[in-house]
């Protein structure tokens, strides 16, 4: 399982560089809001990556995740500058930024929450077995 979470981080990651710098993405995606886009994209890179390789490490690895996505990202944006048909946006980085922390985020809290649910099943199981 861990093999495939890993590798989905890696597939996700390969198709959101070549559509980023491919001269025409598609008329797929040409009736979608662009910012909107941007923000699902790395946010789901985020979870991606934390489902991949998060479990091995504490909750304070998480910014080296963002950090390393962020500047990722923005390498991404400005190479866009040399792709014909594309070009270099500020607000795109902004949601590419605002995707990333609503996958932290989001993260934190299922991380909280499954803790707690965890928590509360073992409480429950001792309670009814002694």
């Amino acid at each position: 399982m861990n093999f495939i979470t890993k590798l989905q981080f890696w597939v996700l990651l390969s198709l959101a560089t070549w559509l980023s710098l491919t001269p025409q993405p598609g008329e797929v995606f040409e009736h979608f809001w662009d910012k909107g886009l941007h923000l699902f994209c790395w946010m789901t890179l985020f979870l991606s990556a934390q489902l991949g390789y998060g479990k091995l490490s504490a909750p304070r690895h998480d910014w080296r995740w963002m950090t390393g996505l962020f500047v990722y990202a923005s390498q991404v944006e400005i190479l866009q500058y040399f792709v014909p048909g594309r070009f270099v946006s500020f607000a795109d980085a902004v949601a590419n930024s605002l995707g990333l922390a609503a996958g932290l985020l989001l993260w934190r809290l299922w991380r909280m929450t499954s803790a707690r649910w965890s928590a509360a099943q073992t409480l429950n199981r001792w309670l009814w077995v002694n």
